[in-house]
């Protein structure tokens, strides 16, 4: 079987004898100290303070050890502080381009062009620019009693 498996017999009888490493049963156990810091800090911290964590347990262990493990066996932090980068909303409703970027008119009135000027909790306000300067819209037109 040695043969077929192309490996040397006593390593062959060393792995029936012991299938796992010392290092890998020291993951093993480790994995286990690392999941319950995962758990304890709400499944939030990372390998950085996992790993300053296990120091305080009194584990002598590197950080990039502890990020292995995390890594390969799937274990991540939660980053809720950043936002999705690719949202997808509804496009934007845009008014025709009527002007055509021509903004010499002939004659005084022929063309309006309109930008916001101020905004308020209710109220709306555009101030019409041009020839004359009059204000066109006030917001929401106020309800009377009746």
């Amino acid at each position: 079987m040695c043969r077929i498996l192309e490996v040397a017999p006593s390593g062959f009888y060393a792995w029936i004898h012991k299938p796992l490493s010392d290092r890998a049963i020291e993951d093993n156990r480790l994995l286990e100290l690392i999941r319950e810091s995962y758990a304890a800090s709400g499944r939030i911290y990372g390998s950085p303070r996992i790993f300053l964590d296990l120091r305080e347990a009194g584990e002598f262990i590197g950080r990039k050890r502890v990020a292995r493990i995390m890594r390969s066996h799937g274990i991540r932090a939660i980053r809720g502080y950043k936002l999705p980068r690719n949202v997808v909303s509804m496009p934007s409703v845009l008014a025709p381009n009527r002007l055509q970027r021509q903004f010499t008119v002939p004659w005084p009135d022929h063309a309006w062009v309109t930008d916001i000027e101020r905004h308020e909790a209710l109220i709306n306000r555009a101030v019409m620019k041009g020839h004359r300067r009059a204000l066109v819209a006030a917001g929401a037109p106020k309800l009377r009693a009746a």
